[in-house]
């Protein structure tokens, strides 16, 4: 099946960590998703970015603008789950308190705090590889043992978030087959973990020095941070609102992304549909697709995540959105007629998304919880994300 995703706001080529996201998520894809989604062809990620809003005094409105230098490589995602002030941070015991309790949990959260701008090619092979391993594991010992302390009889021996690196990265290394691994293998016949278990054991002790700042320099730093992404959301959305255009004369981010679905749809066929995951405002811009610029386009499955199509539509913002719906009854409005499957997934914890089901008819909608402080952007970081939505389809 043809696969194409449709990025969201606040992206640019320029910024390397664009790059490397757009890298490990394709690595990611093709890790968990079906081999009849990805195959083996390319899959395509239509860039609008330089078409979005432009901040012509480079975000000089924001408060605070010096402490962006608590966010290690100008990484948002990063910087926000370093300066998260959770409980066990300060003691380094958060991932193996979220380990107790969930093992999945602790591995996505895990794989969260990754620098993604430290990741080349090598080590983003290597987090595939791990997250695939971790997964696989986590899912063996949920069939084999019922909850408790049977399921991962070696949790209790682990004393703090660098010992559980160190043995889930064994076990890893290990295909999950041994439950007592040599964790000194990381550095001898595992080589290929050695730079990820740095990555990783950094991740954790960026969380744990964050726990110590002082309350205000938390709010302050938080608010910082969280400015950027909200500017960058307000102006991709009013300059694509402003500037998309008509079907005739579509606008420079409505022809960028039906451009390369165009091309992947004529890819498809009776056996080869055409699936679409959209996040955030990738989401909005698919509806304004299907229902108004492009309502031709037969697309088997969309996937939006954490995306705002049912408040766009509550407030009317699309070109096909009809004024006098809903009604007093307050029907639903029916999917889009060129789609087969729509499939929302939100985060309660995520600002941005917001659930589908509730305005339109034919949706699924799933809620996955990523547990980050930023949610927004953690579920294409997390490997159960991929492994559940790989099942979905």
């Amino acid at each position: 099946m043809p696969l194409v995703y449709v990025h969201g706001i606040g992206n640019r080529e320029e910024r390397r960590a664009y790059d490397v996201a757009n890298r490990t998520r394709d690595r990611f894809f093709r890790r968990f998703l079906p081999v009849p989604v990805v195959g083996h062809t390319e899959i395509r990620s239509p860039y609008w970015g330089e078409h979005g809003g432009v901040l012509r005094w480079k975000h000089a409105s924001l408060p605070a603008a010096g402490l962006e230098s608590l966010g290690a490589g100008g990484d948002f995602e990063a910087g926000i789950a370093r300066l998260a002030a959770v409980p066990g941070a300060a003691t380094g015991t958060l991932l193996t308190g979220t380990a107790r309790n969930s093992m999945r949990d602790a591995v996505d959260l895990l794989f969260t705090v990754i620098d993604a701008d430290s990741l080349d090619d090598t080590a983003a092979d290597a987090v595939i590889a791990a997250a695939g391993a971790l997964v696989e594991y986590c899912d063996q010992r949920e069939r084999l043992a019922p909850a408790g302390p049977d399921r991962y009889p070696w949790l209790a021996g682990i004393k703090d978030d660098a010992d559980l690196i160190d043995q889930l990265l064994s076990l890893a290394a290990a295909g999950g087959d041994d439950p007592e691994p040599d964790r000194e293998s990381l550095g001898g016949r595992h080589r290929r973990y050695g730079r990820l278990r740095l990555l990783l054991r950094g991740g954790a002790d960026r969380l744990r020095r964050a726990a110590g700042l002082p309350v205000e320099t938390s709010i302050a730093a938080v608010r910082t941070l969280t400015g950027r992404p909200v500017s960058d959301l307000a102006g991709d959305v009013l300059t694509y609102l402003a500037r998309r255009g008509t079907p005739d004369e579509p606008g420079p981010i409505v022809r960028a992304v039906l451009t390369d679905l165009r091309e992947a749809a004529a890819e498809a066929g009776p056996d080869r549909p055409l699936v679409v995951v959209a996040h955030s405002m990738g989401g909005n811009i698919m509806y304004d697709l299907l229902t108004h610029f492009a309502p031709d386009l037969p697309v088997h499955t969309l996937v939006t995540v954490g995306s705002q199509v049912a408040l766009f539509e509550e407030l009317k913002l699309f070109r096909g959105s009809d004024p006098a719906l809903p009604g007093p009854d307050l029907a639903r409005i029916p999917r889009p007629a060129g789609l087969s499957r729509w499939i929302n997934v939100v985060d309660r914890a995520d600002l941005l998304g917001y659930r589908a089901g509730g305005v339109f008819d034919g949706v699924e909608d799933y809620v996955y919880p990523t547990s980050a402080l930023w949610a927004h952007s953690a579920y294409f970081r997390q490997p159960h994300f991929y492994a559940r939505l790989g099942r979905r389809l």
